[in-house]
């Protein structure tokens, strides 16, 4: 008999044990649940970085403006685009074009201004990443 009662002693410890250890998880898990935000879209309005639109910006080749435009989302270059080229400015300037498409592939690719620029077109891609960049102070939230 003696030995019956230890074991009963040891069994209420492990069912206190267990109990105890289920309400902590449910404690646990309650206060995960709390503090994890509810909404992806409500923390998404708070940190966008831009406001989303085409926004624009120009350089004057040969005494006639062209548009750099650049479309954003809320956290993303979407695209950028060298408009209202004509065939005198390209003949004047024919690195504008193909160093544009390069800068913008690389720009949407890394989200970032901070790109290296090939030294045969540097002066050129300083000229357009300051057109860029213009654009997208226009679009940046505040």
């Amino acid at each position: 008999m003696g030995t019956t009662k230890i074991i009963v002693l040891h069994l209420k410890q492990i069912i206190k044990s267990c109990v105890f250890t289920l309400i902590g998880l449910i404690l646990i898990g309650l206060l995960i649940f709390v503090f994890i935000p509810k909404n992806k879209e409500e923390n998404q309005k708070t940190s966008s970085i831009y406001t989303p639109g085409i926004y624009s910006s120009q350089i004057i080749l040969h005494n006639k403006p062209v548009n750099i435009e650049v479309n954003v989302n809320e956290n993303e270059i979407l695209a950028i685009k060298l408009n209202d080229i004509n065939e005198t400015q390209e003949v004047f300037y024919p690195l504008f074009k193909p160093t544009m498409e390069m800068l913008s592939r690389e720009i949407i690719h890394y989200q970032s201004l901070d790109i290296p620029t090939i030294n045969d077109y540097a002066v050129t891609g300083k000229i357009l990443i300051s057109a860029v960049d213009n654009a997208l102070q226009k679009a940046r939230v505040y």
